[in-house]
């Protein structure tokens, strides 16, 4: 019995400690990239950035780095908006145009001007439709099963369509194109991210489209079977895709990154960068500047990092990426005992200090740090063993409010992206949500993050989700400017957006604090005021300066809200409307969402139809519902609004709201 108590003790101790470091896992990915000579950058966690300088040291760094995989890591890419961007009209290649149309809409994009892959695409006379319900098949299917548990043959892929859709009375599907995934668009040239399980097809895929009835494919880049893709965006017809590439210890290079046109790119050892100091790495993560018409790669830039999730933003002069780390496990240890020197004693620290120095793995060293810590506990007897599984309840809540912006911190790596170089490396508590998060203007980047979001926090006893949430301003060099911290505690943030001067927040846990930050001065930022409502937004747009949009859930119901923000230091929900859905898609994917300023309407895609609001007025009404379970997007061409669905194309009149054309797929 007293063997076992020792055990549960020791687990919770460890699940006390060690599960904060779990949520902020050590990651350090960074390399810094020049034409010329390496940079090195400093930072508190890590000191230098270099390139390994042959394929021997980068073994070695690998090996050492594999010592250190006793925690979860967390360099996580994940998902990108500066400015209000509304969707925008496009600016059409007349040349390619018939019919001209003059009001075309775009991918709802968090940048103006940087496009973001989508499943529709359109240049207004044509649109491309990644569907789920464009398949081929093994073999034909029969009309009729004679029974019913005969399956269907095997799906070989999906396919992407492409539709006529101007003038109305032409609306005609023009194509199939023996690709799937999400889309750009640029002039004359379709890119299709074909991730599907195949192999063999997975990868990118140009093709020209200048005969929308005949599209050709032009060029191709295919991923090697241990390269996925992260992350893309499209600026000034070049493509910035970031892929992750699993390492290998026994055989790290050259690291064949994919094909283009059947001829292998790969990268060097001496062209990856790492932090000097070894770090849990498992992957090679690499930027690629891709030319749209051509495919050809233009530029590199590949480092170090660990295969889970990060956040991604651009702007038109750089790209930043972020990355989760936090200290490793036996300092927090050392640390958190000897604050605690009343209910341990001193031997025990001076034991896990010296445990520290060894040259052993980090494994090694739990296991040593667990026979020390259980050795002690089973020489106490039972009375004391109960008074410090007490005492240690309490003293750890205490230890993460005061060290809990120490233990999770997020690093942000700044690339220039017109010479590829990396211009400054950041770092501030927390972990942003998403690409929305972050937000460069006048040469600053504002970034709101949740402390605590792991959620793992109800291990340290009952009620102690210690949450809190913090908005930072960093200078060009991303050093920190100025912030305002302790935002919704105990809850986490649910969306954010960021406009000129002014941040806007929402965090939840059983309301919704909505948060106006004045960011006028990145040196003093200031809350200016805040609105606390039921339920949450999980998705802000701008409608007008003074009119912000916000669609996420309340009792289980899609919410939409409208928030006047006239006067920061009061804003008021004006209206609101509760649809009788469980779900939209822009909770969790803003492209889903469009609107048309002209007609003072947005469209909401959801479980079970279309719908399309009226915003007029600054009042929120049900102007037209689409009924189908798998209504997708929703695009305008001049007057008319086009639903896409996984069944057809519905073309109504925004003036008359009447249905004008029908196509089924």
């Amino acid at each position: 019995m007293k063997q076992s108590n020792a055990g549960n003790i020791i687990k919770a101790i460890i699940a006390s400690i060690v599960i904060v470091i779990l949520a902020a896992t050590a990651l350090s990915t960074l390399l810094l990239f020049s034409k010329n000579k390496p940079q090195k950058l400093s930072s508190t966690k890590f000191n230098s950035f270099e390139k390994f300088t042959s394929e021997s040291q980068f073994k070695e760094y690998l090996q050492k780095a594999a010592k250190n995989q006793s925690r979860e890591s967390s360099l996580m890419m994940k998902g990108l908006r500066p400015e209000a961007a509304p969707t925008t009209t496009s600016d059409l290649d007349q040349s390619y145009q018939t019919g001209e149309p003059g009001r075309v809409s775009q991918t709802n994009v968090q940048v103006i001007g940087i496009d973001e892959p989508d499943i529709v695409k359109t240049n207004g006379t044509d649109l491309y439709f990644a569907g789920f319900n464009n398949r081929i098949y093994e073999e034909p299917i029969p009309d009729t099963f004679p029974n019913k548990m005969i399956m269907p043959p095997d799906i070989i892929a999906n396919l992407v369509k492409s539709f006529r859709i101007f003038p109305v009375s032409e609306l005609s599907t023009n194509a199939t194109i023996k690709n799937y995934g999400d889309l750009l668009l640029y002039k004359t040239t379709l890119v299709i991210f074909d991730e599907q399980g195949n192999n063999s097809r997975r990868g990118i895929y140009g093709y020209d489209v200048s005969n929308p009835t005949k599209p050709k494919e032009s060029w191709r880049i295919n991923y090697k079977d241990n390269t996925y893709k992260i992350q893309a965006r499209l600026y000034d017809k070049k493509i910035y895709l970031v892929t992750v590439t699993n390492s290998e210890i026994n055989k790290p290079c050259p690291i064949v990154l994919f094909t283009r046109d059947n001829n292998p790119l790969s990268i060097r050892c001496t062209d990856i960068y790492h932090p000097v100091m070894p770090v849990s790495t498992d992957s090679i993560y690499t930027v690629s500047k891709i030319d749209t018409r051509t495919g050809e790669v233009e530029k590199t830039v590949s480092f170090v990092g660990s295969s889970q999730e990060s956040v991604l933003y651009m702007s038109r002069e750089n790209l930043y990426v972020s990355y989760s780390f936090a200290s490793d496990y036996l300092p927090i240890f050392n640390d958190f005992i000897n604050e605690n020197t009343d209910i341990f004693p001193l031997s025990l620290a001076q034991k896990l200090q010296k445990l520290q120095t060894y040259d052993i793995s980090e494994n090694a060293k739990m296991v040593e740090f667990e026979t020390l810590l259980g050795n002690y506990l089973n020489g106490l007897d039972s009375d004391k063993r109960l008074t410090l599984e007490n005492n240690l309840n309490n003293r750890v809540k205490a230890y993460l409010t005061k060290r809990n912006r120490d233990l999770e911190k997020t690093g942000i790596v700044k690339i220039n992206i017109n010479n590829f170089a990396i211009d400054a490396l950041g770092e501030i508590p927390g972990k942003p949500l998403n690409q929305y998060s972050m937000d460069e203007y006048k040469n600053h980047l504002r970034i709101a993050t949740t402390v605590g979001s792991n959620n793992l926090f109800w291990r340290f006893g009952s009620n102690t989700n210690q949450t809190v949430n913090d908005v930072y301003v960093l200078n060009n060099d991303l050093k920190i400017s100025g912030s305002v911290l302790n935002l919704g505690k105990n809850e986490r943030i649910y969306s954010a957006r960021f406009i000129q001067d002014r941040g806007y927040v929402v965090t939840f846990r059983q309301t919704d604090p909505f948060y106006i930050i004045d960011l006028s001065n990145p040196n003093n930022p200031q809350l200016s005021g805040e609105l606390k409502i039921p339920g949450y937004s999980s998705y802000l747009h701008p409608l007008t300066s003074n009119i912000i949009l916000g669609v996420g859930k309340e009792n289980q119901q899609v919410k939409l809200s409208l928030f006047d923000v006239s006067n920061a230091s009061s804003p008021q929900e004006i209206d609101k409307f509760l649809m009788d859905e469980y779900w939209s898609e822009i909770i969790d994917n803003p492209r889903a969402f469009l609107v048309d300023e002209q007609f003072k309407i947005f469209f909401i895609p959801g479980s079970k139809g279309g719908y399309v609001f009226s915003y007029e007025n600054n009042k929120l009404s049900l102007t037209k519902a689409f009924e189908g379970i798998q209504t997708k997007r929703a695009v305008y061409v001049n007057n008319y609004l086009y639903i896409i669905t996984e069944q057809g194309i519905i073309v109504v009149d925004e003036k008359t709201w009447d249905r004008v054309k029908e196509l089924s797929f």
